[in-house]
């Protein structure tokens, strides 16, 4: 009769067991796509929230070899970015993606990274897609907001002085026009007939500017009633 304390061997299972878990919890209920693709470049998994971004169901991806697929012919991008973990780059990139369908159009953040066993023996890849498009469209607006005028559309200010510090005017814009104009009677209008019909008479004046303007001419409001 031989006996042997298995505590250790049983609680090393336990613990592998709830890594195990937490993992296939993080995986399946992320709102992040993952996927996993293996060393020969099939899909072994991928979970609820990469099935909605692009719109896939579950057996049209599972099991078919990205090197040979139709369903990503739109985005070749992400089947390198896949190929290339496998052989062992850690890649990310940005992309505006429409799927052959037309069912999805947005932003897409994707990170590829290679994984290996304790051996350093590449077993494959793991995928993390992100849709970023609501975050581009804040990042757009934030942007626009802090180079526009608010009420003209035109480009503000500090958009003139930055386009003056980064160069302009260098030989590449000769040769080179530059138009001030002042609207007279603009605090007149304002007393008058109220700030409304201000406001619409600068709107106004910009609109003439566009209309007039050739599409590669920055036109500025400075301030005010000066442009």
């Amino acid at each position: 009769l031989t006996c042997r304390d298995i505590g250790g061997y049983i609680s090393t299972i336990s613990s592998l067991t709830e890594r195990e878990d937490r993992y296939r919890t993080l995986f399946h209920e992320s709102p992040l796509g993952f996927i996993h693709v293996n060393s020969d470049g099939f899909i072994t998994d991928c979970n609820a929230a990469f099935l909605n971004i692009f719109h896939f169901f579950r057996d049209e991806v599972i099991g078919i070899c990205l090197p040979e697929q139709e369903e990503f012919g739109a985005y070749p991008r992400f089947v390198r970015a896949a190929m290339d973990a496998v052989k062992g780059m850690s890649s990310q990139h940005e992309t505006y993606f429409t799927s052959q369908e037309g069912t999805f159009e947005g932003w897409l953040r994707v990170t590829f990274s290679p994984v290996k066993s304790d051996s350093q023996v590449f077993l494959g890849a793991v995928g993390v897609v992100e849709d970023i498009t609501e975050s581009k469209q804040i990042a757009e607006r934030v942007s626009f907001i802090s180079s526009h005028d608010a009420l003209t559309g035109l480009y503000n200010r500090h958009s003139c002085e930055d386009a003056i510090a980064g160069g302009l005017g260098g030989a590449e814009d000769l040769p080179l026009g530059v138009l001030y104009a002042d609207l007279n009677g603009l605090k007149l209008a304002n007393d008058a007939f109220g700030h409304a019909e201000g406001d619409l008479l600068l709107k106004t004046i910009a609109a003439i500017f566009r209309d007039t303007g050739n599409p590669s001419d920055l036109i500025f409001r400075w301030g005010g009633d000066e442009f």
